[in-house]
């Protein structure tokens, strides 16, 4: 941390959020094709940054996601948003999992994934059940 701790100096218009090995920037504009363009040369002072650190940046770990209200005006100019680094094109994702939400700011993907694991390790304590209330049993009991 100590380290990249300057990191945030290399845009004045990034913010960025900081956490272990991970670091999530957020950039906003009403405008797409401004904050596309921002986006862009914000990112390749970013990657000067990493470069004078001698630091590389892991692109296939690297993605972003464009939070927007529903319209087909937008949606349509959202599908020809691209940013890129280096020359490399970064994917584009519909949910975040820094922030646990979708493009449309709903956490339905959240809900999902977090019922699926409930789900799943309410079997497991179904299936040993029958050692648990032993268990449960003598711990009572001590």
């Amino acid at each position: 941390m100590i380290y990249i701790n300057d990191i945030i100096n290399a845009s004045k218009f990034l913010h960025l959020t900081l956490f272990a090995d991970d670091t999530n920037i957020f950039l906003h504009h009403s405008d797409l094709s401004i904050l596309q363009t921002m986006s862009n040369t914000e990112l390749d002072k970013l990657s000067e940054w990493f470069k004078s650190n001698r630091l590389s940046l892991n692109i296939k770990k690297t993605n972003y996601i464009i939070f927007s209200p529903k319209s087909k005006c937008r949606q349509q100019q959202i599908h020809s948003f691209a940013i890129q680094i280096d020359g490399k094109t970064i994917e584009r994702v519909k949910h975040n999992g820094f922030l646990r939400v979708d493009e449309k700011l709903q956490w339905n993907e959240h809900i999902n994934q977090i019922s699926a694991k409930v789900s799943k390790n309410i079997g497991i304590l179904k299936k040993i059940s029958h050692l648990l209330s032993t268990f449960l049993c003598c711990f009572n009991c001590v």
